[in-house]
């Protein structure tokens, strides 16, 4: 019953979502799929193939197992002159508090080569047979409103399909890729320090009202978008 619900969860959500281009795309971490991690797997797998390098030597599965864990929160760029550091997902715009990871390195480690593995195969699949959005569902994550540089969408799941559709995007060249994003809701920046994540965040002294501005611009200047005159 459990998976009965799920999938139709997930298939409602395709329903109800909106095509969303690619390149408008910015993940948890704050880069845009080009630079996750994932890319550097993929670029090592396309020239050696599965078992031509080392998985434990990529920024991907040193990342899940625990050996180079990012600073700040998880975030792979954070805007300067933040008065706080901030945690895991504790955006002014959602709430997300991360978990506490393993100590284990050996159950990391097994753990990491499982995910490693899943992932290419997941490349592969839809690198051979094209992407089947009603299997993976629509990507969940919000859409936010700049006044200067109009919407962009900020994922909270999905990072896998997204960096194998963005790295096959480029390698056959294609221009204009979109895909089915799920917005739980729109925050404009006219918004931000009203919303009851912000709040709760001030109040907790995760960040400042003035940081709080600079993260919601900050995912816009990563996109290539001229944010600093507005903050």
């Amino acid at each position: 019953m459990k998976k009965l619900k799920k999938w139709c969860s997930k298939q409602l959500d395709i329903y109800r979502g909106v095509d969303f281009p690619i390149d408008r795309i910015i993940g948890k971490s704050f880069v845009p799929a080009s630079r996750l991690p994932h890319r550097q797997l993929l670029e090592r797998f396309e020239a050696f193939g599965r078992d031509g390098f080392d998985w434990k030597e990529t920024a991907y599965f040193n990342r899940i197992a625990g050996g180079t864990g990012l600073p700040n929160g998880g975030f792979e760029t954070l805007p300067e002159g933040l008065d706080f550091s901030p945690s895991w997902w504790l955006m002014p715009w959602a709430w997300y508090p991360g978990k506490e990871r393993a100590h284990d390195y050996k159950t990391q480690e097994r753990r990491a080569l499982q995910k490693t593995a899943a992932f290419l195969d997941l490349y592969e699949s839809i690198k051979n047979d094209g992407y089947k959005m009603r299997v993976g569902g629509a990507i969940r994550g919000y859409i936010l409103e700049h006044p200067d540089h109009g919407f962009i969408f900020s994922q909270i799941d999905g990072h896998h399909r997204l960096a194998i559709l963005d790295f096959l995007s480029e390698m056959k060249q294609s221009a204009n890729l979109e895909v089915r994003v799920f917005p739980i809701k729109v925050i404009r920046r006219s918004e931000v320090l009203r919303q009851p994540e912000c709040l709760r965040g001030l109040g907790c002294n995760i960040f400042s009202e003035r940081d709080a501005l600079k993260l919601f611009d900050h995912p816009f200047h990563q996109l290539g978008f001229e944010t600093g005159k507005s903050i």
